[in-house]
């Protein structure tokens, strides 16, 4: 299991397929893939066996804050903690104190589940919207876990999307 940056592959099917499950409708995947192709936000990978089983998007909001844009898992892994995994890698990559994430009903039990606390905000299209947050206690980052991406590599992406 390996932390992979996607930056560049955003238009692989494989890519667009994880994506789709975590924005939905192709103009949705469209539109998030044109934000990843503009640095605005990070697409970062998690492959098994060298296969791409799931994807995070992220934006360095602050200092101190990284935000989660989506977290996507292949639909025949869901449920075996590889998305849970990824957050933890995304978390233990960070020198953010704080991962947060906006999400609906569908998902905040995935959040709680990652150790985020939970709270309701402003609904959004009718739907139930809520803030997530996890602390990150930043801490010298270790290589084992990360391939095809290094800490410095990832922080210099988020830190990019932030300045653009």
């Amino acid at each position: 299991m390996a932390l992979v940056d996607l930056r560049g592959r955003e238009d692989e099917p494989a890519v667009r397929a994880l994506l789709a499950c975590a924005h939905g409708s192709p103009r949705s995947v469209d539109r998030a893939a044109a934000r990843y192709r503009a640095g605005e936000w990070v697409l970062i990978g998690w492959e098994e066996g060298g296969a791409l089983v799931a994807c995070a998007g992220v934006e360095r909001r602050a200092s101190d804050e990284i935000a989660l844009r989506s977290v996507a898992v292949a639909p025949e892994r869901r449920g075996q903690g590889v998305g849970r995994a990824l957050v933890d890698a995304v978390a233990g990559a960070a020198t953010a104190r704080r991962l947060v994430a906006e999400t609906d009903a569908d998902a905040v039990g995935f959040y709680r589940g990652c150790g985020f606390s939970v709270e309701g905000i402003e609904p959004t299209a009718g739907r139930a919207r809520f803030r997530c947050a996890r602390m990150i206690e930043p801490r010298a980052g270790s290589t084992a876990g990360v391939s095809a991406l290094t800490f410095g590599e990832l922080e210099r992406a988020i830190c990019s999307a932030a300045r653009s």
